[in-house]
Formats: C-alpha cells, structure tokens, sequence
C-alpha cells in the first residue's frame, strides 16, 4: 500500500507539473489523506454514493466532488447525497 500510495502522488504530481487539472474517484477513507491536495476534482462512484461516511467525506474535501447514480441508476440517491455532503460534518 505504501508503495502504491508514494506512486499515486508521484503520477498526480506529474500531471499536476504539465498544467493539467488530475481526478480520482475516492473509494475509501485513508487515500484522500495522502493525495487530495494534488486532486482538482473527485467523484464517489455508484457504489459508495449511498455510504455515509463517503459523504462526510466529501464534504471535507477541499475539491470538488461528484456522485455518481445508485447501482440501480437513481439519481434521488445522487441528489440526497449531494445534499448531505453540502452540511457540515
């Protein structure tokens, strides 16, 4: 993971150095803290959209983020999870 981690900074950087704006999808809790501040956008995938805590952590992050529809292709599920993560946490 360490290793993995180190590489995903040095390949954001990289894109980062060219002038472009990188994104991600944040799929767990751990990873946003080694590479958010090199993330120009974020989304949370179908999967995760109707997770809680993917939304509070969304509303932490600095960038910002999109929510993809549920697994079943509601975009109510979106919509809620864009309202929550425009509270504070």
């Amino acid at each position: 993971i360490d290793k993995g981690l180190r590489m995903a900074r040095n390949v954001l950087s990289a894109v980062n150095n060219l002038g472009l704006p990188a994104a991600t999808e944040f799929l767990d809790m751990a990873t946003p803290q080694y590479i958010a501040d090199l993330v120009a956008w974020g989304a949370i995938g179908a999967r995760t959209t109707e997770s809680q805590i993917h939304r509070e952590l969304a509303s932490g992050l600095s960038c910002p983020v999109g929510f993809k529809n549920g697994t079943d292709g509601n975009l109510r599920i979106a919509a809620e999870a864009v309202k929550s993560a425009a509270q504070p946490h």
